[in-house]
């Protein structure tokens, strides 16, 4: 039953063919998209491990297949001043 405060840092690389080329929200991954998704994933119950949350948001950004790869950093704020936590890459992994 405790929480502990945690800072979430998302990098997706996307793909070249998602560029883009007419100035439109829709060529490219949505930052909101991603953001609700972080927010399902912890608003959904208790995770024991980061390293547990980190793979449950990389699973998410993967989902959209303009993402080819996603790094996911997430630290501890409150253990001290210097903040520990995990961070994983993962590239995409798609069949067919």
């Amino acid at each position: 039953g405790v929480t502990q405060k945690v800072g979430i840092s998302v990098e997706a690389e996307v793909a070249t063919t998602a560029a883009a080329r007419h100035d439109e929200i829709a060529e490219v991954p949505s930052y909101d998209d991603i953001l609700k998704g972080i927010r399902q994933i912890v608003g959904a119950g208790h995770i024991n491990l980061v390293e547990t949350l980190a793979e449950r948001i990389a699973d998410h950004c993967l989902m959209d297949h303009r993402i080819v790869e996603v790094r996911v950093r997430i630290e501890k704020l409150e253990r001290g001043p210097a903040a520990v936590g995990v961070e994983i890459v993962r590239p995409v992994r798609r069949e067919g």
